[in-house]
């Protein structure tokens, strides 16, 4: 049961205790005694992104508990864990708190990217005060933290009236683009069907604007009516060679030259035309001419106008200028939104048949009359320009058809006879922005106001539930599935409901910031609207940028610069660099360029690891420091001179924020007269000098205990050799004794040739002892070569240069002279790298030779700057060699070539005495 608290209402938010009993009145539970990693309790914390002011959205995320975990799957005890902790020479510490404490971290960051949808994975934790969190173990239970995905601390409130004032600039530009996209559709006029391209079989269709009505002008002042006339009649069917792929010219010449044999009553007189017509005497003649002089006439330049010059026939749409070619579609599968392209003309193909409505100004499909010809209107472009018309080039396509009289302008066509031209948007203005508008997405309220009209919408119940409106397209299309909706009949007139001044929907419609009652885009106020919400946009983001740039400058000009002494992460107190900078990004950019840093300066520590965010936390940093010294100086001084045990001092108040302007200048003048050091860091965390401290400690005695037993080890070989010259020295002559062997009967034992037992005792030593300092290298080299993620952070240096290799290469059989670099890690890395440097993808390196032939098969024989020769897998050869089998191939092609290829059928055979002999 929840407590019931003296109102008499529940609190359903009461904490329950983890430890403890819950009988009232009774003594709390003895807190068990141990390791305190052991009695970790895991904490529940709330969580925002960066930067959110809105405490609200937090994300409550339980951290978790590797401790219990590592019970529970039987790991050794603690004691245990110190026994061996004591015997590797490792502290407890180091070895169990650490790495649970980064597991745990690691996981919890991983619920916080999960569980809050953050765009990549969480890397840094801040507490509100934006000190960055490296342990669950320094924050309380139901602490707000923030969350980044390595971005640096935000601070809420103060990026609150500028993310407000960023949002309202986002959502008047969004608003701005969708007008100025409107204002590029709602005129398509002049425009007409053409063939993209060449005039083939499978070319696009698109829309384009009229050449024909374009240079009307130019045409009458240049050319008479009888020459374009002649131009025009001069594009027939066997003139269209120059314009046709040569597949398709070589099978009409075939088709020519193969035409069957036609019976007398199946030829034409010579005095009939096509229609059975006499013709005049004069044709007749001419065309006797023409016929005897072996000359026709052919056109090999196609104009413009002809990739738009189409003809009804028998309801098919034609190219003019290739009557072989028809609008249809290709494939079996005849659906809305299928591109319609030219196809070879078949009369029997029911996809290439089209009927036109006169009424509704449509072509439909003879194999499927609910699909009409239609434009593809073009997607929304928020960058799009108002002087950008996005219709001309738009592929055809097959559409269901709209029974709707407005907003339909995509179906609606014209043709025109004598121009030989497919008409689009042949409709009135108000289709054709209504259009337009349910392109763009922008509510029809805007351009009609309330005037009833039909055009494409849903109907809804209104949110109090008593009466049913009507929305347009934009409108339903921006509520999603917020709400039920059901498509109006095509018979229906309305207006949207969004524009009514009592409606209960959104003023907004489809819009962010802009309200569509006060929106006018009819047809002659819709450029002046769009002009003035452009100056309206450019006049807030000028402002806004002129409030930020002074902002920056008096922020820059009040900021003094300060000496700085800059050192690389890890290094301790080497190699530091003296730095006079005035801003942040100014020592930053600085620390990279002095220190020599592979990669950006992108975190600055202190000396205690405090991460310096702004230029005010690094002053304050400073005079916090100076203070803290000059109090333990004291302190020290007092104890000194009054050795008497006294109170304990209370804790130093440190100096903030707000208290930093009431220091005096002089005073601050002289804190940051000295130094301060600072390291410099490319995004990793920081180390810790008492880490770089302990880690040289373990270097130094490694050395000492090498160096010992080097000299203990000199020491024993110099003693062997005073007992080895002192044995030669005194020439002592061996014994003889008999021995019963008859293959040896004597035996010489002891003299100067022979090893006393001290020499051979101390050799062992000497053997012992070489093993010994083998095994100390091994184990040492062993530990530097371990990776990282294995490794104390403080143990490792960050800047180091790899292990790695580097050879001169050349391929099998080339010169030494023209050998180029590689590099590698491992022979698998070197082979890859040379792969790719000698440009061998088609036969990738297998194989290292040494100039002399042998072969390379251990890294440990490859030697920095060596030579060596690259294989694909074949043998050896030298370049002496290649040349040769070159020679030998090249005099083999010019014997055959000059003497035939009989003259390389050489058998050979041994002569008669060598084959005795062999036998």
């Amino acid at each position: 049961m929840w407590p019931v608290l003296p109102n008499g209402e529940v609190n359903e938010n009461f904490d329950w205790p983890i430890q403890g009993s819950l009988i009232p009145n009774s003594p709390p539970l003895e807190k068990p005694s141990g390791n305190p990693t052991d009695s970790y309790v895991p904490v529940k914390l709330k969580v925002l992104k960066n930067g959110d002011w809105d405490k609200n959205r937090a994300c409550t995320i339980v951290g978790p508990n590797i401790s219990s975990m590592l019970k529970k799957t039987g790991a050794p005890s603690s004691s245990k864990k110190q026994m061996k902790q004591k015997e590797k020479k490792v502290s407890p510490e180091e070895d169990h708190s650490i790495k649970v404490e980064k597991i745990e971290f690691q996981q919890f960051l991983e619920r916080c990217t999960m569980m809050m949808n953050l765009p990549s994975a969480a890397r840094r934790l801040f507490n509100q005060n934006g000190d960055e969190i490296f342990h669950l173990r320094d924050v309380e239970r139901n602490q707000l933290v923030y969350v980044s995905c390595g971005d640096h601390w935000i601070d809420p409130q103060l990026s609150a009236a500028e993310r407000k004032k960023q949002l309202l600039l986002n959502n008047l530009g969004s608003d701005v683009s969708l007008i100025r996209y409107y204002c590029s559709l709602q005129s398509p006029d002049n425009l007409v069907l053409e063939v993209c391209g060449e005039i083939v079989a499978g070319a696009k269709l698109t829309v384009n604007h009229n050449v024909s009505v374009a240079n009307e002008d130019d045409a009458a002042s240049a050319i008479d009516e009888g020459k374009v006339a002649q131009t025009e009649e001069s594009v027939q069917e066997n003139d269209t060679d120059d314009i046709l792929d040569s597949h398709t010219r070589t099978h009409r010449r075939l088709d020519a030259l193969f035409t069957g044999a036609k019976y007398p009553w199946e030829e034409t007189p010579e005095h009939y035309d096509e229609d059975n017509n006499i013709m005049p005497e004069d044709d007749l003649v001419n065309s006797h001419q023409q016929d005897n002089c072996g000359y026709k006439r052919k056109v090999t330049k196609l104009h413009g106008s002809h990739r738009q010059q189409f003809e009804l026939v028998d309801g098919q749409i034609i190219c003019s200028a290739v009557p072989g070619l028809a609008l249809g579609v290709s494939g079996e599968e005849v659906h809305a939104g299928v591109e319609v392209i030219l196809v070879d003309r078949r009369p029997d193909d029911i996809n290439q048949q089209w009927k036109y409505v006169e009424d509704n100004r449509t072509f439909h499909l003879e194999s499927n009359p609910d699909l009409v010809l239609a434009i593809s209107t073009p997607k929304v472009y928020p960058g799009l320009k108002q002087t950008d018309t996005k219709y001309p080039r738009c592929s055809t396509i097959l559409q269901k058809y709209k029974e709707y009289i407005n907003g339909a302008a995509n179906q609606k066509w014209c043709y025109v006879p004598s121009m030989k031209v497919l008409g689009a948007f042949f409709s009135d203005q108000l289709d054709k922005e209504i259009t337009a508008a349910n392109q763009a997405s922008v509510c029809t309220f805007t351009i009609t106001g309330a005037v009833e009209l039909s055009q494409p919408g849903y109907s809804l119940i209104s949110p109090d539930g008593n009466e049913n409106i009507t929305v347009c397209l934009p409108c339903a299309r921006t509520m999603g599935g917020q709400r039920d909706m059901k498509k109006v009949p095509a018979d229906t007139t309305f207006f949207c409901a969004s524009g009514l001044k009592d409606s209960k929907l959104s003023p907004l419609g489809p819009f962010k910031c802009l309200h569509v009652r006060k929106t006018d885009l009819s047809t002659s106020e819709a450029q002046n609207t769009l002009r003035c919400f452009e100056e309206t946009l450019s006049s807030l983001v000028s402002e806004r940028a002129t409030h930020t740039i002074s902002r920056e400058i008096s922020a820059v000009g009040s900021q003094r610069a300060l000496r700085f002494k800059a050192y690389k992460n890890g290094s301790g107190f080497q190699n530091g660099k003296l730095i006079i900078a005035g801003t942040l990004p100014m020592l930053l950019t600085m620390c990279t360029k002095e220190l020599d840093l592979p990669r950006p300066v992108s975190k600055l520590y202190t000396e205690d690891g405090t991460l310096i965010l702004t230029w005010s936390n690094l002053i304050l940093w400073a005079v916090n420091d100076f203070f803290q010294k000059n109090e333990e100086q004291i302190g020290s001084s007092d104890a000194e001179e009054d050795p008497q045990p006294v109170k304990e001092r209370t804790d130093f108040a440190l100096v903030g924020p707000e208290d930093l302007n009431m220091i005096d200048e002089h005073l601050l003048s002289f804190i940051l007269r000295k130094p301060v050091e600072v390291w410099a860091s490319c995004g990793e965390p920081f180390l810790s000098l008492h880490a770089l401290q302990r880690s040289q400690e373990r270097e130094r005695l490694h050395w000492l205990q090498k160096e010992k037993i080097l000299t203990d080890l000199n020491g024993m070989k110099h003693k062997i050799r005073h007992l080895q010259g002192r044995r030669v020295k005194s020439l002592t002559p061996p014994r003889m004794v008999s021995n019963q062997n008859p293959s040896q009967p004597v035996l010489v034992e002891g003299g100067w040739t022979e090893e006393t037992n001290e020499e051979r005792k101390l050799l062992k030593n000497i053997h012992n002892a070489e093993m010994y300092l083998s095994d100390v290298q091994a184990l040492h080299l062993k530990k530097q070569n371990v990776p990282s993620t294995t490794k104390e952070s403080g143990q490792r240096a960050l800047y180091t240069c790899p292990a790695m290799k580097r050879v001169s290469v050349y391929v099998n059989g080339g010169n030494e002279e023209q050998a180029i670099f590689a590099w590698g890690k491992t022979m698998e890395e070197m082979l890859d790298n040379c792969t790719s440097r000698l440009n061998m993808q088609l036969h990738p390196a297998e194989a290292f030779y040494t100039p002399d032939g042998e072969k390379v098969t251990s890294w440990d024989d490859v030697i920095k700057d060596m030579v060596l020769c690259v294989s694909s897998g074949e043998p050896f050869v030298s370049y002496k060699a290649k040349k040769h089998m070159i020679q030998v191939k090249a005099n083999y092609a010019r014997i055959r070539r000059r003497y035939g290829s009989e003259a390389t059928d050489v058998i050979v055979s041994s002569p008669k005495g060598m084959e005795s002999q062999l036998a």
